[in-house]
C-alpha cells in the first residue's frame, strides 16, 4: 500500500516520494524486489527535483534524502563503480541540507579516513556526529560515546561516554513499555497497579523517568499498593535512583523525604545538600527557596541571615513564580534581622538596609519566562504539546508581561515602603523602651542625693 503511494507522489513529481522509493529498491523493504538500478534512478530523480515549499519558493539545491541514497550507492559500489569522492561530495550536500543520515554517514567517511584525503580527520567527524545526535540520531550518539570513550579527537572522558552510551541503550523496543505504562496510568481506569508494575521493571533497567514516574505513584497513594511505610521506603529509594541520573525535581523530591523523614529517618544536612545540588546545578527556584529557608531557621546549617537573603534573591530570579513568597520570605526576614540587630547580633545598619532594598525584584521591560519543567510526572520523556496545538500569541504574551511589570513595579515600591515604616517604628518603640529603663534606674539614686542635701 505504501509504494503504491510513493508511486502516484513520485509521478506528481514529490521528491520525497522518490528518494523513499529509492530507499525501498535498495534494499530497506520486503514489499519490492532489490533492484540497485532502480534505486539509482530514483535517488539521481529526487536529488535533481526541486523541493517546493509553498508560499516559498522552490529549493533549488535539490532533495537531501536523495543526495544521502546517491553517497550510499557510490560509496559501497551498488549499480556504479565505487568512489569515495564522489560519495563525499553527495553526502556533503546531504548534511548541508540538514539530513541527518547524510551528516552522519559523513562523519563516518572522515572517522574511519575513507575520504579523497584518505586520512582521518576527527575534528569534522565529531562535528557532524554531533550535528546529527542533535536530530536524534541513534548511531550518531553510539559514534560519540565511542570517541569519548577512546578519547578520539576529544578529551577521554569515561562519564559523557556513559551517559551517550545510556542514551543509545534506552532507544531499544523495550522502551515501548514506557508509553505503555503511560497510557495504562491515564487512560485506563484501575490500571494504575499495572502501571506501576511496568515502570519498576524499567526501573530497575535504569530508566529515569520510570524511576521517577514509579516514585511518584507510590508517593501519591502510598496505602494503594503496600503498607504506608514501605511505600514511601520504595518511592525514597527510586527517588535516590533518579536523583543520581541529576533529574532536578527527583533532587527536590528526595530532599523533602530527608526533611520530613519519609520512607526513612530525617537528615536535615542531607537534605540541605540535596537543596544546594539541585539550586547550583539546575537553577531550581524551588530548591533555592527551602535552602533559604534553611539558612534561615538554621535547619542542618549554620543559621546565616545573608546566605538566606542570597538564595531567596535567586529564587526570584530564576522563577516568576517565585517573585509573591520571596517578598513574603523577606518581609520576614527584615523583621529577624532588626531583632537580631537590637539583640547585639554582628549585623550593621549597612546589613538591614541591604536587606529592605527590593532593587532585585523589581522587573525589567521583559519579564523572564517561568522555569520550564516537566509537564507533569507522567510524560514519559516526550515533549508536551497544548490540546489545541496552537502556540500563544506572542503580542499578546508581551503585553501580558508588561501589565505584569507594571503592576509588580508598584507591588514591589508599596512593599518596600511598608516593611520600611514597620522597622522604623519598631526601632523606634524598642529605642524609647530603653531609655525609659535606663532612666527609671537613674532615678532612685538621684533621690537619695537629693534627700542627703
Amino acid at each position: 500500500l505504501a509504494l503504491n503511494y510513493f508511486k502516484l507522489a513520485a509521478q506528481s513529481g514529490n521528491a520525497n516520494a522518490m528518494a523513499y522509493l529509492g530507499k525501498m529498491y535498495a534494499g530497506d523493504s520486503s514489499a519490492v524486489t532489490p533492484s540497485n538500478k532502480t534505486a539509482l534512478q530514483y535517488f539521481t530523480s529526487a536529488a535533481q527535483s526541486f523541493h517546493y515549499i509553498p508560499p516559498f519558493n522552490p529549493n533549488p539545491q535539490g532533495n537531501a534524502i536523495g543526495y544521502a541514497g546517491l553517497g550510499l550507492m557510490h560509496l559501497q559500489g551498488r549499480g556504479v563503480p565505487a568512489s569515495p569522492q564522489k560519495a563525499e561530495e553527495f553526502f556533503g550536500r546531504s548534511a548541508e541540507l540538514g539530513y541527518a543520515e547524510g551528516q552522519l554517514q559523513l562523519g563516518l567517511m572522515h572517522y574511519t579516513g575513507i575520504t579523497q584525503a584518505g586520512i582521518r580527520d576527527l575534528k569534522k567527524a565529531l562535528k557532524y556526529f554531533t550535528l546529527a545526535s542533535q536530530q536524534g540520531n541513534t548511531l550518531a550518539f553510539f559514534y560519540l560515546a565511542q570517541m569519548h570513550a577512546a578519547g578520539s579527537g576529544v578529551l577521554r572522558s569515561c562519564q559523557t561516554a556513559a551517559e551517550l552510551y545510556k542514551n543509545v541503550a534506552e532507544r531499544g523496543r523495550w522502551s515501548d513499555q514506557l508509553m505503555e505504562a503511560h497510557r495504562l496510568y491515564k487512560e485506563e481506569s484501575g490500571s494504575a497497579y499495572a502501571a506501576l508494575l511496568r515502570y519498576l521493571f524499567l526501573a530497575d533497567s535504569g530508566y529515569e523517568v520510570a524511576q521517577s514516574n514509579a516514585a511518584y505513584i507510590l508517593d501519591q497513594n502510598p496505602e494503594a499498593f503496600f503498607p504506608a511505610n514501605e511505600s514511601y521506603s520504595r518511592a525514597r529509594q527510586l527517588w535516590s535512583r533518579a536523583a543520581g541520573q541529576s533529574y532536578a525535581q527527583a533532587r527536590l523530591k528526595l530532599a523533602d523525604y530527608h526533611y520530613y523523614g519519609l520512607g526513612g529517618p530525617a537528615n536535615l544536612e542531607q537534605a540541605a545538600s540535596l537543596y544546594r545540588a539541585a539550586s547550583d546545578q539546575q537553577s531550581n527556584a524551588q530548591a533555592m527557596f527551602n535552602l533559604a529557608y534553611m539558612y534561615e531557621r538554621g535547619l542542618g546549617l549554620e543559621r546565616d541571615l545573608h546566605l538566606a537573603k542570597r538564595y531567596y534573591d535567586q529564587a526570584a530570579e530564576a522563577s516568576a513564580d517565585a517573585y509573591m513568597p520571596v517578598m513574603l520570605a523577606l518581609c520576614r526576614l527584615a523583621v529577624e534581622f532588626v531583632m537580631d540587630y537590637l539583640r547585639g547580633g554582628n549585623y550593621s545598619v549597612a546589613d538591614l538596609i541591604s536587606l529592605l532594598s527590593f532593587s532585585n525584584f523589581w522587573p525589567s521591560a521583559t519579564l523572564p519566562p517561568p522555569e520550564q519543567q516537566r509537564a507533569g510526572q507522567h510524560q514519559a520523556g516526550q515533549a508536551a504539546y497544548d490540546e489545541d496545538g496552537e502556540s500563544p500569541d506572542s503580542a499578546n504574551q508581551q503585553r501580558q508581561y508588561s501589565m505584569a511589570a507594571g503592576s509588580r513595579s508598584w507591588d514591589s515600591l508599596l512593599l518596600t515602603v511598608l516593611v520600611g515604616m514597620f522597622v522604623y517604628l519598631l526601632i523606634r518603640f524598642l529605642n524609647r523602651a530603653a531609655n525609659r529603663r535606663e532612666a527609671g534606674a537613674a532615678a532612685p539614686g538621684q533621690n537619695r542625693n537629693n534627700n542627703n542635701n
